[in-house]
Formats: structure tokens, C-alpha cells, sequence
């Protein structure tokens, strides 16, 4: 998800915000919870993002959805909603997310290949990860399947990228033939 500067903004004066909060991992851990709903749920989303329905209906409704959540988290969807940024809620929800993340020392990886990989698969190309890093860190993965890679996979890990796919393989081949004039004697 593309953060724009207006979410990482707001996701940081939250994050200083809860700083020394005794409950800050809970009240993050409602961020991700409301990300996740808000990906999933396109009601609220266009809710969210309706220009029609007031602000003050939006903040009565979302206090509604999540009157069990901290009220640090619903004071900050009513800032978002009364300062006119209810659009930027999922954008503030993945910063704050991917902002503890870094305070954690939390990696992010995701792992692409041909076929589908099953677990002991996974875990030797995330011990592979954990060598290459020199502090102890975390990593969160999720996987995609793209049959046009041949075989193989690749695997980006924040910004770095990796790639051990037949596809690849076979692109260098053909530039390489592309680049070189090759004759035959006759």
C-alpha cells in the first residue's frame, strides 16, 4: 500500500503520541485490526470516503463499530474524520503499522514462485534471510504464486531483492545472444 505524505504524518505524530504508552502494542494491534477490516469491508470504505455523509455521522458511527476499542484509538479516527482525512485512514493504519514495525526491528518479505511452497520450503528460504541480517530479527512473509517465473522464486525483503527464477535465467540468456553476433562457418 502506497503511503502518502499526509498518512505518514498523522501515523507519526500518533506514534509519538503513544511513545511511553503503557498499552502502545494493543492499541497498535487495533490499527492492524482496522486495516484489516477496512481491505476487506468495501462498505465502509466508500462510507469512509462518501462526500455526501457528514462528518460528524461518520464519527458517530465509527465510535458505534469500535466502542470496545482504546480510546486513544477512537480519538484519533474522530481527529482524522473532523479534520476531513477519513480517505487517508487506511494509508495512516498501514504507516503506524509499518512504523512500530521498524521500532521492532520487524522485516518485511514477501516470496514469490512458480508453484505454490510449502512450509519447510518457507522456513529455509527465511533462515537464508535471517543469515544475511546480523541482528536477531523478525520477519513477516507472505507468499504469492506467479506461474510465469517458470521456476524458481523471488524474494524482496524491504529493499532488497533477490531472484532465483527460471524466467530471469532465461533473460540473460537471450540478451546475451541479442548482444553477441554469432556466425557460422560455412
Amino acid at each position: 500500500m502506497r503511503q502518502t505524505k499526509v498518512a505518514s504524518r498523522y501515523a507519526k505524530g500518533f506514534m509519538s503520541f503513544l511513545e511511553s504508552h503503557p498499552n502502545k502494542d494493543a492499541i497498535i494491534a487495533e490499527f492492524a485490526d482496522f486495516r484489516n477490516l477496512l481491505s476487506e469491508s468495501r462498505e465502509l470504505t466508500n462510507f469512509l470516503n462518501s462526500p455526501i455523509i457528514d462528518s460528524r455521522k461518520k464519527q458517530n458511527i465509527l465510535s458505534e463499530i469500535f466502542k470496545n476499542k482504546s480510546k486513544e484509538f477512537q480519538n484519533m479516527l474522530n481527529l482524522v474524520v473532523q479534520q476531513g482525512r477519513e480517505n487517508n485512514l487506511l494509508g495512516i493504519a498501514y504507516a503506524v503499522e509499518d512504523m512500530h514495525d521498524k521500532e521492532k526491528g520487524v522485516k518485511h518479505a514477501k516470496i514469490t514462485s512458480a508453484r505454490p511452497l510449502d512450509q519447510d520450503q518457507i522456513e529455509n528460504i527465511l533462515k537464508k534471510v535471517h543469515e544475511h541480517f546480523p541482528q536477531k530479527i523478525t520477519i513477516k512473509y507472505t507468499t504469492e504464486v506467479d506461474p510465469s517465473l517458470v521456476s524458481g522464486f523471488t524474494l524482496r525483503v524491504d529493499e532488497l531483492f533477490y531472484d532465483a527464477s527460471t524466467k530471469t535465467k532465461f533473460n540473460k540468456i537471450r540478451q546475451n545472444f541479442d548482444s553477441k553476433l554469432y556466425y557460422t562457418k560455412l
